[in-house]
């Protein structure tokens, strides 16, 4: 089952013959911005992963069903 089938089951509707999933990455991924996008983007069926600097910040992006890739980009060593 991919992504547009589980989409599809979720949301209660027929799988579109368009429907197409992406693999998303989102920097900021926790902030004002890019939480509701990440939620959006889940809702969808997309698979996203998500950076986020803090430990509170990817439990946040966790629990929206993300992959957290914990980094931050002002920081070579992270």
């Amino acid at each position: 089952m991919d992504l547009c089938d589980q989409y599809s089951l979720k949301n209660r509707h027929p799988r579109s013959p368009n429907c197409q999933t992406m693999k998303i990455f989102v920097a900021g991924a926790s902030g004002a911005i890019g939480q509701p996008l990440i939620a959006e983007l889940i809702r969808r069926g997309h698979a996203v992963t998500g950076m986020s600097r803090s430990d509170a910040g990817a439990k946040s992006l966790t629990e929206l069903g993300a992959t957290v890739a914990s980094a931050d980009a002002r920081d070579e060593s992270s």
